[in-house]
């Protein structure tokens, strides 16, 4: 009933098919996950017409279904181990993986996407992707319906990984990868395109079940967004929301849920409502055997693949609900009696072909504006992304605010700091590092923050100007003495003031002065500038 075909370059040789005198593979399997890439595993004997047509990588494998050419599996030869089986028959266990993992081939780089759509977010990790492989493996964004907000920074994943990892949500919506006239397309919708339901009932094509329905779940749901906030102001001073159907079946039973990316109360109720049955039901995923009889009709339209959802009936456990399929295994050879789970809860993005080529360090990015990663450690971004701060092992310790870098320490020791900078005791601040339109200052402070000094660069109140030292006591309003540099000249100059803040006495590097008598400053000089500068007159 299946065809498997390899496709090297514009050659394409069957290594499969169902017809008594064609070739065959042994034990092949097809794996399908739910928003995943998916697997074809199978075995090849050395009499095979493809066994030494097989390279990793550039060997791509198609498997259809003979009945109505419709496709199963699409994408290229992961691994082959070449051995030999106990009869001395010679073999390659082949293992391949779906087309979407083409996402593998390429890495994202270290971004911060914030408050953006999957539609955004998607395309533009589509676009570096395309700009970095051969055109067959180019994706183009195809459906994206979702609705969803998203804040997070990659940190050179892989493509695939990044959109896995930060844009999908599995109880908003699915993957699809999907060719059209040889052009790549990502889906991520929020449901299935023409979803079909299969019945599974017990006595009829229900062979086996197992029911997990250990995960936690509650009845009155506190949504917590960033940095703590709660709804009680616009939700009657409740800070949770009930579900009164599951109060009544279940109790009361209170569950704590994250939204550490949403800053609005009233954004994070609406948000919470939206999520609501997602919380309040037990959910849980099933194992079942079930016999798959359209495979004893001519046509593969209602088999059941990853788009199908199943209702299960099986009154003695108490089962009768519809779940969506989240994982097939399908020996081919039997594909009448697939193993399925399906839940009401979606499956992890874990333990699929999908992460075999990953060998990146495990990382994670959460949100409320903080975010961890191997490669720059810890970085915390402002809402409106005017404020970053940065903290690792190779820079140091960073604040940054538009675009300038206000504090820096880096590895070696060496600070850098843009802004005033304090140092108090017992609460009073005692040296302050500051500045004014003409430079910097420094100011020092007795133990009780009364002004008594500042070393800086200032306009001079009087002669002084430029390079100021000024003396005060105990209070920003009694400046005592002045040592600066001489508005009238390249020369320095020094006053000296009464109590009354009026300057008593002043002497120039020229060798000029003035003394204050009967509230006149009167003019001094040495012999040799009044020489110098009257003609020889005293």
């Amino acid at each position: 009933m299946y065809k498997i075909t390899l496709i090297n370059g514009d050659t394409q040789t069957v290594i499969h098919y169902p017809d008594p005198e064609a070739p065959k593979v042994i034990n092949p399997k097809l794996n399908i996950k739910r928003s995943q890439a998916g697997s074809l595993t199978f075995s090849i004997p050395w009499n095979n017409p493809g066994y030494n047509l097989i390279t990793r990588f550039v060997t791509k494998v198609v498997c259809t279904d003979v009945r109505d050419n419709r496709e199963l599996f699409s994408g290229r030869v992961f691994s082959t181990v070449p051995g030999m089986a106990d009869g001395g028959e010679f073999k390659k266990d082949i293992v391949c993986e779906g087309k979407m993992n083409y996402l593998h081939d390429s890495v994202v780089e270290s971004v911060i996407y914030e408050d953006q759509t999957p539609v955004d977010v998607i395309t533009a990790l589509l676009n570096y992707h395309n700009s970095q492989v051969e055109d067959y493996k180019k994706v183009q964004p195809g459906t994206i319906d979702v609705e969803d907000w998203l804040f997070f920074t990659t940190d050179y994943e892989t493509t695939l990984e990044a959109i896995q990892k930060y844009c999908i949500d599995e109880n908003k919506g699915f993957l699809r990868f999907r060719t059209e006239e040889d052009i790549n397309y990502l889906d991520y919708m929020a449901n299935p395109p023409g979803d079909k339901i299969a019945n599974i009932s017990l006595g009829e094509n229900l062979k086996s079940l197992t029911i997990d329905d250990s995960q936690v779940f509650g009845t009155r749901i506190i949504p917590v967004g960033a940095n703590g906030l709660t709804i009680e102001r616009i939700n009657n001073n409740k800070n949770y929301i009930e579900d009164p159907a599951a109060v009544a079946k279940y109790g009361i039973i209170y569950k704590k849920a994250d939204y550490s990316d949403i800053d609005d109360d009233e954004m994070l109720m609406t948000e919470c409502q939206k999520d609501l049955s997602q919380y309040t039901q037990p959910t849980g995923s099933l194992d079942i055997s079930a016999l798959d009889l359209s495979t004893l009709s001519n046509t593969s339209i209602d088999s059941i693949d990853t788009s199908t959802s199943v209702h299960i009936q099986c009154p003695i456990l108490g089962v009768d609900d519809t779940y969506k399929v989240m994982e097939m295994d399908i020996d081919l050879t039997k594909s009448w009696n697939p193993k399925l789970t399906i839940s009401n809860t979606p499956s992890k993005l874990t333990d699929t072909v999908s992460n075999i080529q990953s060998n990146s360090i495990n990382r994670m990015a959460t949100y409320g504006g903080v975010q961890l990663g191997y490669r720059f450690g810890i970085r915390v971004v402002s809402h409106d992304n005017s404020v970053e701060i940065l903290l690792n092992g190779q820079e140091g310790f960073r604040i940054t605010k538009d675009g300038v870098q206000k504090f820096y320490i880096d590895t070696d020791g060496n600070l850098v700091m843009d802004g005033v900078q304090k140092i108090t005791k017992n609460g009073n601040v005692i040296m302050e590092n500051t500045y004014n339109a003409y430079g910097g200052l420094n100011n020092i402070y007795d133990t009780n923050g009364n002004l008594v000094m500042k070393l800086g660069v200032e306009a001079g109140t009087s002669d002084n100007v430029g390079a100021t030292l000024i003396g005060y006591n105990k209070d920003s309003n009694k400046a005592r003495f002045k040592l600066g540099i001489a508005r009238s000249g390249d020369f320095g100059a020094l006053e000296l003031l009464n109590s009354d803040g009026k300057v008593g006495a002043v002497l120039y590097g020229n060798g000029t002065g003035a003394l204050r008598e009967d509230g006149v400053l009167n003019p001094i000089a040495t012999r040799i500038w009044v020489a110098q500068n009257t003609g020889g007159a005293s």
